[in-house]
């Protein structure tokens, strides 16, 4: 019998006489007799796991994206290469500013030639080398990446056998890759282009390496000198350096422009030695690449990663530019990388997306799920989930990815923010694009079943809950394929992908519908008769904190 909720149903309307019954606000009551509601078909699943997603593929821009510089016959070889042995020897290398330098052959790490420069009376005299104006000078190509190697050896001066360098020690005032240049108005100006960690044990050789992107004003053809240095510790240390190379950086650190989406973080693993693509998330601060290990302790398990010193807020990370054209609103990438921040408390690493547009816009941030904690002694933690992107980002000007290194107020401590920051494998990769031809769910999922208009759930699959959506069905063929009306679907992992993690997709939409306003169904005992009530969508019932109101009771 439906009655009426809110209202006490008194003897004479809820029951039929003689006698009644009073049954207080109830919408449904079952008294006697059966109840046989059969609202969904025995062979229509109300869930199905996702077993694969039609898409539009990857995107691939035609443009927006760092591209390899075409190639110069004039300049066939890297901008500067000394190996300081044969006819060349020196090669227009010297010590900086009257500071003594040769070549030698003692310890050398190969056995072969080096430059030593002595007798320092500051960091800034090291070794030395002018870029020629009729050679190296018109190949220092404008907004050009280029890459810089050299085998490095720090070693106290003889008058100072004790003296152990500041870098080796401490991790201070380590080697530098400094450009100096004179503008046409005589105005010098010096900038350092690589920046270096600790050194191993003075006298020990060890490979230096870096990236930067030249400015167009280092590459004035007008300008009275250009200078590159190696400055160095303080005076007491010689510098001696060998295999020195500075040149384009490879193609293997771009895009591939037939497949630009397909990995939109190059060189994640940094096994080229070399920052780039990767930076500080603020410009002035350093980052750099480093062999660390595991955070066992043990040489034998360490690795390239990218290191981030000099920390003093959440935001002095790894940072990376994201192409905006491939983040097509509705595309799923999944990103994946190992973490490690060397903190006596706990720390949140979160990965962020700065959207930028125009000169006087704000930029815009969206924030992805956090990771698993770090720090505290747990070495580098992975970190692994999906991003789904949007309009924010594929309509920006400039989309910047950082790993935010939040301390929580509960496990966290206020030192963490200045402790060091690792990261290794870092990637964003291409997962599902554009939905243009359905999810496919189990088969048994019909037209007969569900049909448009019907709503239905994708739950999340990962820890954030809130990256639950719901979607609109606009079709369903007779072998699993739905479409829905949602230009944006977070697709999550399917069993084609993998089987062991596949998300999931539940029907919300019934047949047929109770909806009420704080009402409930009560059903009362009645022996030998079965009631049944299936596949009803109740919608509206019960009361929120008021005893008694459950959506359904049985008596």
């Amino acid at each position: 019998r439906i009655l009426i909720p809110h209202a006490e149903n008194p003897a004479g309307d809820a029951c039929p006489p003689p006698g009644g019954c009073n049954v207080g606000p109830r919408a449904v009551v079952v008294l006697g007799g059966q109840m046989d509601v059969d609202a969904m078909d025995d062979a229509c699943p109300t869930w199905s796991y996702v077993l694969d997603y039609i898409d539009e593929g990857t995107p691939n821009p035609s443009s927006g994206y760092p591209v390899v510089p075409p190639p110069d016959a004039s300049c066939p070889g890297p901008l500067l290469s000394a190996n300081f042995d044969g006819s060349n020897g020196l090669d227009g290398w010297w010590g900086n500013l009257g500071a003594p330098f040769a070549l030698s052959s003692a310890n050398g790490h190969d056995g072969s030639a080096y430059l030593r420069v002595s007798r320092r009376t500051d960091e800034w005299q090291g070794p030395y080398r002018e870029l020629r104006r009729s050679v190296e000078g018109p190949c220092l190509k404008p907004n050009v990446v280029y890459v810089f190697s050299a085998m490095v050896r720090l070693d106290p001066h003889p008058d100072h056998p004790s003296h152990q360098s500041s870098c080796s020690s401490m991790g201070l005032n380590c080697p530098a890759l400094r450009m100096q240049y004179m503008k046409p108005d005589e105005y010098i100006v010096w900038k350092d282009l690589v920046v270096t960690d600790r050194a191993p044990a003075d006298g020990t050789w060890y490979r230096v390496t870096g990236s930067f992107v030249t400015e167009s004003e280092w590459a004035d053809r007008n300008n009275v000198f250009t200078t590159l240095t190696m400055n160095g510790p303080e005076r007491e240390v010689d510098i001696s350096v060998d295999d020195v190379v500075v040149e384009v950086a490879p193609a293997s650190l771009y895009p591939d422009p037939n497949n630009v989406c397909g990995q939109l973080a190059t060189n994640g693993d940094a096994a080229a030695g070399v920052a780039f693509p990767f930076r500080n998330y603020v410009a002035s601060k350093p980052l750099l690449v480093v062999d660390v290990d595991d955070g066992s302790g043990s040489a034998a398990a360490a690795t390239k990663a990218f290191y981030v010193p000099e920390r003093s807020k959440p935001y002095h990370t790894l940072a990376f530019e994201v192409v905006p054209g491939c983040l097509v609103p509705g595309s799923a990438y999944s990103f994946r990388a190992r973490i490690r921040v060397d903190s006596a408390g706990d720390v949140v690493p979160r990965l962020q997306f700065k959207s930028e547009r125009g000169v006087g816009v704000s930029p815009e941030f969206t924030s992805s799920p956090s990771c698993p904690k770090v720090g505290s002694g747990r070495g580098f933690v992975e970190c692994a989930f999906d991003v789904t992107f949007d309009d924010s980002h594929y309509d920006a000007d400039r989309v910047t990815a950082f790993l935010n290194l939040i301390v929580p107020k509960s496990g966290g401590d206020e030192t963490s923010l200045s402790a060091d920051a690792y990261f290794d494998d870092v990637y964003l990769t291409f997962k599902a694009g554009v939905d243009s031809g359905g999810i496919r769910v189990d088969n048994a999922v019909t037209g007969s079943c569900y049909g448009p208009g019907a709503e239905a759930v994708i739950p999340s699959d990962d820890l954030d809950y809130s990256r639950a959506q719901t979607v609109t069905l606009s079709g369903v063929n007779d072998t699993g394929l739905i479409n829905v009306n949602e230009n944006t679907v977070r697709v999550p992992t399917t069993s084609a992908r993998d089987a062991n993690a596949a998300g999931q997709f539940a029907f919300l939409s019934r047949r047929v519908e109770f909806e009420g306003d704080g009402g409930s169904i009560t059903v009362l005992n009645t022996p030998g008769v079965a009631q049944r009530i299936k596949g009803v969508g109740v919608i509206g019932f019960g009361q929120e904190g008021v005893a008694g109101k459950n959506v359904s009771a049985a008596a």
